[in-house]
């Protein structure tokens, strides 16, 4: 059976989606600076640095995340909160919001 994620707005469901290349694009992320303006990569956080590292260690992808109560805290939420904007563009922003939407598209 194959995996769908449901969304609220039909428009952002995502049928089969490729964890692994999600994974290795944040491999790519924290290791060569990609899809960041300047080829580097700040700041990975502890969390996301973990879950990176279970998967270059044979994880699979599904299982990378933490299971701890603080493994989804502000870093997890900082991280995400871009896709938001990028798939409802119509919502007010504030500077910063605003500064995420000229991020996902210049």
């Amino acid at each position: 059976m194959k995996r769908q994620i449901a969304a609220d707005d039909p428009d952002c469901a995502i049928a089969d989606p490729d964890y692994d290349g999600i994974m290795e694009n944040f491999v790519d992320w924290r290791e060569k600076g990609a899809f960041t303006p300047y080829g580097v990569c700040f700041d990975c956080g502890i969390t996301s640095g973990q879950a990176i590292m279970r998967y270059q260690s044979g994880t699979k992808a599904l299982d990378c995340g933490g299971t701890g109560e603080r493994d989804n805290g502000n870093g997890s939420l900082m991280r995400i909160l871009p896709i938001v904007y990028y798939l409802y563009p119509g919502l007010p922003a504030t500077h910063n919001e605003t500064t995420f939407l000229y991020i996902l598209d210049p």
